[in-house]
């Protein structure tokens, strides 16, 4: 078998005959290509399969250098040089607050209101001396004195000091007419000139201790007709009763002076 060569319009065929077929082959096609078909493989075999190449000069030093380090960059990295080698974001700085200033105290002289001036205590006062007696009341309250020592005693009289008061009839309550009565026939120890107090006398037998407790007539009248100031020892005032109404009878004298 012969390889050969046929030529049709706009092809070329290539391939092999045997010796016996009529088609005539070319001498290229039967001669020369086997022998270059073989010498090319006989040289293969030779050369152990490799292709020759041609020697290249050693890289410089800069060249080399480049090379390390494009080598180094397509090399894959460990986690570890790469998170050494990611680049450090800085954490961004807090924002430094300013310290809170204290408000300023004001002044404590301005805010402390200023000692109040020192009340002087009042003086007691002392107490009114006592009004003169006319030259008879003075007789009589003499008397009167030296007659009722017996019953200052036994405390059926007691004495402030300006009067002598007692409680008369055992110190029944009666209207305002019959206590005026009763005080105008009042005797003890043979003293008469008994009288209902006034105002003023009813607040001094109270502060001298000589005086009930309960209210008792006076001898002023009040606004009205019909009404007379009785003393209440618990307010310490008096005020118009009716004189049909009912209270204490005290009676009183001066003593002397």
């Amino acid at each position: 078998m012969l390889p050969f060569t046929r030529e049709t319009p706009a092809r070329t065929w290539l391939g092999f005959v045997n010796e016996a077929d009529d088609q005539p082959a070319s001498t290229l096609m039967t001669r020369v290509l086997p022998v270059l078909s073989l010498a090319g493989v006989g040289l293969l075999v030779l050369s152990g399969g490799k292709q020759p190449h041609e020697d290249t000069p050693p890289p410089s030093s800069a060249a080399a250098a480049r090379m390390s380090l494009a080598a180094a960059a397509d090399a894959p990295k460990s986690p570890d040089a790469a998170q050494d080698e990611a680049p450090q974001v800085e954490a961004p700085e807090a924002p430094v607050r300013p310290a809170p200033v204290a408000p300023e105290q004001p002044d404590a002289s301005i805010l402390t209101p200023p000692p109040a001036p020192a009340v002087a205590a009042k003086p007691k006062r002392a107490p009114k001396p006592p009004k003169p007696l006319s030259a008879a009341a003075a007789r009589r309250a003499a008397r009167a004195a030296s007659g009722l020592r017996s019953a200052l005693a036994d405390g059926r009289v007691k004495a402030s000091r300006e009067s002598f008061a007692t409680l008369s009839g055992g110190g029944e309550e009666a209207g305002w007419n019959d206590a005026k009565a009763a005080c105008s026939s009042l005797q003890i120890d043979g003293v008469g000139g008994w009288r209902l107090p006034s105002r003023g006398e009813a607040r001094e037998i109270q502060r001298g201790k000589a005086a009930p407790s309960e209210a008792f007539w006076t001898r002023q009248r009040g606004p009205h007709g019909d009404t007379i100031y009785v003393h209440d020892p618990r307010t310490r005032r008096s005020a118009p009763w009716l004189d049909q109404e009912i209270a204490r009878v005290v009676c009183v004298q001066p003593k002397p002076r």
